[in-house]
């Protein structure tokens, strides 16, 4: 299967693209390979292209956001079961 990306200037994607699909494939956009679409689908928001692959991107964190993490009674209750029971099971 032929795949193709567009990506914006710092390598994250903007768009994914197939033949089969769509009937007009962006002219700038690149061919890459069914691993490397999966490696994207797989890790949405972690992975960026460095011009011949994806490679792992950790997004910055505001200063807000880290003294915002969750205790454990903020959290949902159902987290806090899945939380427990995912500690039981290890």
């Amino acid at each position: 299967m032929e795949i193709y990306a567009l990506f914006d200037e710092n390598g994250h994607p903007k768009g994914f693209y197939t033949p089969v699909v769509h009937s007009r494939i962006p002219g700038d956009a690149i061919r890459i390979s069914v691993s490397h679409w999966h490696e994207f689908i797989r890790n949405k928001g972690l992975r960026r292209w460095d011009g011949e692959k994806p490679v792992k991107y950790d997004p910055p964190q505001s200063a807000q956001h880290r003294s915002q993490s969750p205790t454990k009674g903020s959290l949902h209750p159902i987290a806090l079961v899945r939380n427990t029971l995912a500690a039981i099971l290890r």
